[in-house]
């Protein structure tokens, strides 16, 4: 079994979350186990929101915007098919 790392940014003030895409910042998606994927996801996130390419300030605070991530188990022959 395998994890499937996603990150969002969310919006408190318009109650949702968007997927961080592979353009908007490139991250490993695939992890061999929870504990890293955990841990990639914590640091990733705090790439998005803290790198300054693709969130400014004054767009986290007018957005109200916060990290999200999962890591969601998966098979990989599963994911072939």
């Amino acid at each position: 079994m395998k994890f499937f790392l996603t990150l969002y940014v969310c919006s408190v003030l318009h109650n949702n979350c968007l997927p961080v895409s592979q353009e908007m910042h490139t991250y490993q998606q695939s992890h061999d186990t929870f504990d890293s994927c955990i841990k990639d996801g914590l640091g990733q996130s705090f790439e998005v929101f803290f790198n300054g390419k693709n969130l400014k300030t004054d767009m986290i605070n007018k957005g109200r915007l916060y990290p999200k991530f999962t890591c969601e188990p998966y098979t990989p022959e599963e994911a072939e098919t």
